[in-house]
């Protein structure tokens, strides 16, 4: 069933995180102000809003109140919002690249015998 429309950035965005080599999942559909992906990235789940770079067909680039309530109100991860195709590539690049140094981190921190 579908709940709603979607930004028009959904699903390039959704696309070109998969080709990024993320795991995505479209919660599009589920309705209730959920975010429209959770996305999986090295082991670490995050929530995506995707939003229109600006008012397109009469869609706000803007979250809505229940959006909103919904980010507010989550205790995990904040939930991202992602404007565009370009703004998902650089996202999760950067997000993967943080990952990967937090485990060399630790790595190194660990005490061997």
């Amino acid at each position: 069933m579908i709940h709603g429309r979607r930004d028009v950035t959904h699903g390039p965005i959704r696309d070109r995180l998969r080709l990024l080599g993320a795991s995505v999942r479209d919660d599009g559909d589920a309705g209730r102000d959920k975010p429209d992906l959770l996305v999986g990235i090295l082991g670490h789940d995050f929530q995506v809003e995707c939003k229109s770079p600006k008012k397109v067909h009469h869609q706000s680039n803007e979250a809505s109140e229940g959006q909103d309530k919904f980010a507010a109100g989550w205790r995990g991860a904040p939930v991202t919002r992602l404007r565009s195709v370009e703004d998902a590539q650089e996202w999760c690049l950067r997000t993967r690249e943080k990952l990967i140094r937090e485990r060399e981190i630790i790595a190194r921190s660990e005490v061997r015998p």
